[in-house]
């Protein structure tokens, strides 16, 4: 690497004497970013040497940084590195390979050996990060006397200590050897080679260690899944599967389903070391050196991502190649102190305890949230439930248990937080310790014709002793209108249910259970899971359709991608053809025609407004019926909004008050999606702005392995995570569920208050309208405790009224 000179201030720079890059820090005094390299000559970054960044962040909230890296051919944002973290107050690290980083617009890779620029900035300007450490590292090295290879492109990141094997690497025999790359989770098993059938490799005669990590970690919804592998050293077995798809989904895709996050776990302990599909053994070598063979039933079966070999009997560098994925996983995905549930009440089995006392009307339902813990309550319980009962009547109860994971604390965010927002369905298989009380949440719901009164239950868990918890449910004698704007979420199959033919029928199955469960818990806006309804697909698409119908969700819904996909995938005249055989076919079968989504967002539709006028006007023009819909997430979208019917719109966009009066004002019905805030967004917002419906992502989008939230772009974004049975009795859920229902039944209450004619009734509802902000950044910020507070006051008024 050459000697480079920087000159550094805040925000400036001038030149200043060569010094070797390896030795400069150029951290500024004080260490308060910004930071602004610019060498006099180009940084020339070997494989494996990283820009490293150390330092502070102070105060009790994380802060932001974005690193910026430029090459000769850099001429703005789109063509260099833009790369954008998170960190968690107190000390950090980030370390930042300069190999194999692509630029902002994707199209290529950094030049590592011709860096003109480096800056290190904070967006936000809290002034709460120190910087104590800007410089690059050399490279680790392995342990003396043993060798590494990552498999992969040329250009790919690497890790200090492995050297770079690339398809066309003569050593490789395969019919077609392809450099896999994928986004995550950390550079040694993020690469790697399919079609890897042989692999010869130099070492001694005598005896070795040799350490292969086998696993594609998969991207967007697809886990890799080979049923048939066998994997040989030396002519010796160390991996040989014969699965079926079942045993596949049981044994690899819900591995992590059972796995607890404690309260010291991190990115690694909790995600990475369960990663790699890392076998080693010592084998016999002969003259021939080392032989690795792949072969099963598909590319998946001969994945190959790292190789490392050492004498036998020692694992040196086996621990130091896994010690610095460790490095990387705990740095990319730093963890964020715990963040508390809502505050529920413990139950120790030491005294009778307060009943725990909520309220419904019929045809709705309520949270009920406790928690079980304390001295001498330990092990799974056994779980009893007597549903709330009054005179021979009774309600319903679902009992989920809460289970603690490392979670991202957003889709795109790379910190971690431990949250028990998972709720399984099967409450006894989670054990409670003394130590950590186990939270749990019931639905009680009541239905239409239940009749008025104090119904009483309870829920009963045997763990070293009994805890019995309570609990009253007072049915108000009131009428709530149904929901006026439907909420829901965006739901798709289950995509590990399409894989193999053995489970494929169980597509359909699966979906109307979804379908069903957010049903019963009065979620019907949903966006449902529908095939593009193409030649191939049409009959799966009025199967879908003919389900959607059935469960009751309210129509007009959206088809979010159904004709998207036939649109990138047909090009625009035949998908225009096959929407409008769709349109024919729905007619004919007495169902409801959907929303047509046209766009997920604006910019992703190839060809711009232009392109997306004249697409919708031929639609139109086809069957003028259609109704498309498309997503705006910035103001600056507004110039398609000529081009759709629906315009469904985020906080990016603007969902304040006025805006959607101004949308609704334009002939176009306004629909919302993605506020992150299910209950205050589907009660009081929706409410309080007439929108037309709501839509949250998502249902079911996980990426890769279900139960890793780092091996994506983005973390797994599911209402209903994967289980071992199709159409599990009661499913597990996100708490988001219980948040959306919730929403739902605010706004039936507000709806309830606005019809009613009592004087007290009015004041009430001037009162809320008065009290509340018509920004939604004003309105939201306390959203759930606002919602709270308006239901509560609405229904002390009924009781009065009553």
């Amino acid at each position: 690497m050459r000697a480079v000179t920087a000159a550094l201030a805040l925000g400036v720079w001038v030149a200043l004497a060569c010094a070797p890059a390896r030795a400069e820090n150029w951290a500024p005094a004080g260490g308060e970013p910004p930071i602004d390299v610019r060498p006099a000559a180009p940084i020339v970054a070997e494989p494996g040497e990283a820009l490293v960044v150390r330092g502070e962040v102070l105060g009790e909230a994380p802060a932001g940084l974005v690193l910026r890296v430029e090459d000769g051919h850099s001429t703005g944002y789109p063509s260099r590195v833009n790369e954008e973290r998170l960190f968690p107050p107190g000390p950090f690290a980030w370390r930042y390979p300069l190999s194999g980083q692509k630029t902002s617009n994707g199209y290529r890779v950094l030049d590592a050996r011709d860096i003109r620029r480096l800056m290190l900035f904070e967006p936000n300007r809290t002034g709460r990060v120190k910087i104590d450490t800007f410089a690059v590292e050399p490279a680790a090295k392995l342990p003396e006397g043993a060798v590494g290879y990552s498999l992969g492109a040329a250009d790919a990141p690497l890790i200090g200590g492995l050297v770079r094997m690339t398809p066309d690497d003569p050593r490789i025999a395969g019919r077609h050897p392809v450099a896999v790359r994928r986004p995550s989770p950390d550079p040694v098993i993020a690469n790697g080679i399919v079609d890897v059938e042989r692999l010869r490799l130099a070492w001694p005669q005598g005896h070795a260690r040799v350490s292969l990590w086998l696993e594609d970690p998969g991207e967007w919804e697809t886990l890799p899944h080979p049923l048939q592998r066998r994997v040989r050293v030396n002519g010796q077995d160390v991996v040989y599967d014969q699965l079926t798809p079942q045993q596949w989904i049981d044994r690899r895709y819900l591995a992590g389903r059972d796995r607890e996050a404690d309260a010291g776990d991190d990115a690694w302990t909790a995600f990475g070391r369960a990663r790699g599909g890392l076998v080693s053994t010592d084998v016999d070598v002969g003259s021939d050196g080392v032989e690795i063979e792949l072969a099963g039933d598909g590319a998946a079966s001969t994945f190959l991502s790292a190789v490392v070999i050492e004498p036998a009997g020692r694992t040196s560098a086996l621990e130091a190649v896994q010690a610095a994925r460790r490095q990387w996983m705990i740095e990319t995905f730093p963890v964020m102190p715990t963040r508390s549930a809502e505050p529920a009440p413990v139950f120790d089995g030491a005294g009778s305890g307060a009943p725990l006392r909520v309220a419904v009307a019929p045809g709705t339902g309520v949270r009920v949230a406790f928690a079980v813990g304390g001295p001498g309550v330990h092990g799974r319980p056994a779980v009893s439930i007597r549903t709330p009962e009054l005179g021979g009547d009774t309600l319903n109860l679902d009992l989920y248990a809460a289970q603690r994971r490392l979670d991202r604390t957003g889709a795109d965010s790379n910190l971690l937080v431990r949250t028990d927002r998972l709720l399984r369905g099967d409450p006894g298989s989670l054990a409670i310790s003394a130590a950590e009380p186990r939270r749990y949440v019931a639905w009680a719901s009541a239905p239409k014709d239940a009749k008025p009164g104090l119904y009483r239950g309870a829920i009963t868990l045997d763990a070293g002793k009994t805890v019995a918890v309570p609990i009253e449910v007072e049915v108000l004698p009131v009428d709530l209108p149904e929901p006026a704007s439907p909420a829901g979420f965006y739901l798709e199959e289950a995509p590990h249910l399409t894989w193999f033919a053995a489970t494929r029928a169980d597509r359909g199955r699966q979906l109307g259970c979804d379908l069903a469960t957010l049903a019963r818990f009065g979620v019907l806006g949903d966006a449902p899971g529908l095939a593009p309804p193409n030649r191939e697909g049409l009959a799966t698409f009025l199967d879908d359709t003919r389900r959607a119908d059935t469960a009751g969700v309210a129509s007009p819904w959206l088809a979010y991608q159904a004709f998207t996909r036939m649109l990138w995938g047909e090009g625009g005249d035949a998908a225009a053809e096959d929407l409008k055989t769709a349109m024919a076919a729905l007619k004919a079968a007495g169902l409801p025609a959907p929303v047509w989504g046209l766009f997920d967002e604006p910019s992703n539709f190839g060809g711009g407004a232009v392109a997306a006028a004249a697409t919708s006007a031929r639609l139109h023009a086809i069957s003028p019926e259609v109704r498309l819909g498309g997503q705006f997430n910035n103001p600056a979208d507004r110039k398609y909004l000529d081009v759709v019917d629906v315009a469904i719109v985020n906080p990016g966009f603007g969902i304040d008050v006025g805006t959607i009066a101004q949308l609704e004002a334009s002939g176009r019905e306004a629909w919302l999606y993605n506020t992150g805030a299910p209950r205050f967004t589907a009660g009081v917002w929706l409410w309080r702005t007439g929108a037309s419906r709501y839509v949250q992502w998502h249902a079911r989008m996980p990426t890769a392995d279900p139960y890793d939230p780092t091996d994506g772009r983005e973390g797994d974004v599911q209402v209903f995570p994967p289980m071992p049975e199709v159409c599990a009795l009661n499913q597990d859920i996100d708490d988001a569920l219980i948040e959306m229902a919730e929403g739902l039944v605010d706004q039936r209450w507000l709806q309830w208050l606005a019809g009613r004619p009592e004087p007290q009734a009015k004041a009430l509802l001037a009162g809320i309208v008065r009290d509340m902000p018509v920004d939604w950044a004003s309105a939201s910020s306390d959203g759930a405790a606002r919602a709270g507070s308006i239901r509560d006051s609405i229904m002390s008024l009924a009781r009065r009224l009553k």
